[in-house]
């Protein structure tokens, strides 16, 4: 009994499977309403896509030099800002740490609106669309892509044969999307001039107050050396007027000779006054030459110290690297108008400066450059055959599960509806 109620059910739901032939004629007798549909998918998918699809520029730009310079001369101030002749065998680019902490720090938005305003950019489609992707970390690392010297491939391929510290962050990929070409262009040569514009700043921020630090200290350090060593050359002094005061009063003794081997300290005493009279002078003057050059060096820190300070109060006024760097020449300039060139100690120290000025500018300003594109791109990230055929393809489905659907529910329709009599008819007995 059971087998005979139920076949009656199955039978009526096999009926209610749309077989292909069935899909094809249904297809066919609805064809005004399949077009319909289609045409109207397919034009509103067609528009959709060509309306979001970007016109996408791209340019490598590439940084000039070892980022931060190399800190290797006597004074660090001068090490970060240049002056540096050994910097050239170094390689060049970026360490992974530091480059780390330079992305961390450009792609806030607050840096990029720090630097709209203190470079005067007008409120241009290019800043808007620039401010508006700057809305994590992530999305800016897919603008600014780093370009190591050493791919994975190239790791594998010379294993053994590099050094790891030579994989330093040579350039960036820059990529952006926007509706004109032009504005393509515009946004990834802003970009490139942002990011190093960032980079500078950082290095700057940081380099030039420890600089001062270090500088004050080790005029404090001269300041020491120099009251020991007048110390020392006053006891010299004295102890040269006491062995002319003795040679004079003993002239027997100046010429006298004594058979000493070894010479200490307890047996420095039976010399011959002359003997120890020119001892000490020798070293009256190497102690003398001593404080010489300390008072030297203390003079070109404190040269140092005096454009240090400018420098700071650049860096507090700006929160552009670009500005900074441009100021160099103009602080050194300030510094050194009511200097004596001619010095020795302060011919020294604006050399070394201006040194350092220019290698600044060849690395951050010059030599850090696109060295491909921006590319002015001619047709969008979607090509109009391709999203002609998608459309197409989404506008064919659709129509299809429309009529198939349609059909599906006219045919199905007394089956449910005389599902649903028996069920209501039940509940109302019960």
């Amino acid at each position: 009994m059971e087998r005979d109620e139920s076949s009656p059910r199955d039978s009526r739901y096999e009926d209610a499977v749309i077989s292909l032939a069935q899909i094809c004629a249904a297809l066919w007798r609805s064809r005004f309403v399949f077009l319909a549909v289609m045409v109207s998918v397919t034009a509103i998918t067609l528009v959709g896509l060509l309306h979001f699809a970007k016109y996408e520029s791209e340019g490598l730009f590439r940084f000039g030099g070892a980022i931060p310079i190399p800190q290797t001369a006597e004074f660090s101030t001068l090490a970060n800002l240049g002056y540096n002749a050994e910097d050239r065998k170094l390689p060049p680019g970026i360490g992974f740490s530091d480059y780390k902490l330079f992305a961390a720090f450009y792609s806030t938005r607050e840096r990029f609106d720090l630097y709209v305003h203190d470079n005067k950019l007008d409120d241009t489609a290019v800043i808007r669309n620039l401010r508006a992707r700057f809305v994590s970390p992530e999305s800016v690392e897919d603008m600014l892509n780093p370009v190591y010297a050493i791919t994975r491939q190239d790791a594998k391929n010379l294993v053994g044969k590099t050094d790891s510290t030579s994989n330093n962050v040579i350039g960036l990929r820059i990529t952006f999307s926007a509706d004109t070409p032009e504005l393509a262009q515009k946004m990834v040569n802003t970009l490139g001039r942002y990011a190093i514009d960032s980079i500078a700043y950082v290095v700057y921020a940081g380099a030039v107050p420890a600089d001062c630090a270090a500088i004050k200290t080790k005029l404090v350090r001269y300041d020491a050396f120099i009251l020991s060593k007048s110390e020392h050359m006053a006891e010299l002094r004295r102890r040269v007027a006491y062995l002319k005061d003795i040679a004079q009063r003993h002239p027997d003794l100046a010429n006298a000779t004594r058979q000493v081997v070894t010479v200490t300290e307890q047996s420095a005493r039976y010399l011959p006054p002359i003997t120890l009279l020119a001892t000490a002078e020798v070293e009256e003057s190497e102690v003398r030459e001593a404080i010489h050059r300390a008072n030297s060096e203390k003079s070109k820190a404190a040269l140092l110290l005096e454009y240090c300070e400018r420098l700071k109060e650049v860096i507090a006024s700006t929160n552009s690297g670009e500005a900074v760097v441009q100021s160099l020449e103009k602080t050194k300039n300030e510094v050194f108008k009511d200097k004596d060139l001619s010095d020795d100690v302060v011919k020294d120290v604006y050399q070394g400066v201006t040194i350092a000025n220019r290698n600044a500018i060849s690395v951050y300003l010059d030599n850090s450059r696109f060295i491909a594109g921006p590319t002015l791109p001619n047709r969008r990230n979607v090509r109009p055959s391709i999203a002609i055929v998608i459309s197409l393809v989404v506008g064919f489905v659709c129509a299809a599960g429309v009529v198939i659907v349609k059909r599906w529910w006219v045919k199905n329709r007394t089956v449910i509806s005389g599902q649903e009599r028996p069920d209501r008819a039940s509940s109302g007995s019960g």
